[in-house]
């Protein structure tokens, strides 16, 4: 779960390295989204 969070994060940053700007802003966005991510992994399997 940690990978795919600092998975996110890695891919929002280097997002943000190539656009030169708002880097805070998609640091902020790929915890959110790895955050996201790891609860809907984390949930599917009780769903099923």
């Amino acid at each position: 779960m940690v990978a795919i969070w600092g998975f996110c994060g890695w891919a929002c940053y280097s997002i943000a390295e190539s656009k030169k700007r708002n880097k805070e802003l998609w640091a902020i966005l790929g915890v959110l989204f790895g955050f996201i991510a790891v609860i809907i992994i984390s949930v599917l399997p009780a769903i099923s």
